[in-house]
């Protein structure tokens, strides 16, 4: 199953304005246990973004 059509609509629905997602928190990969916690514990509204690097 791909999942690159439906990444592409929301790519595109965010672009033109018509998405708006909420990012709660911009973490480093190394802490995705955290953003599991803080999921687990209700603690996380809107999404998560990982990222990787510095």
């Amino acid at each position: 199953m791909s999942w690159g059509a439906d990444l592409a609509a929301l790519v595109r629905l965010t672009a033109t304005g018509r998405l708006h997602p909420q990012i709660d928190h911009h973490l480093p990969w190394s802490r995705v246990g955290d953003a599991l916690t803080m999921l687990a514990e209700r603690r996380l509204r809107g999404k998560a973004v990982f990222h990787l690097g510095d």
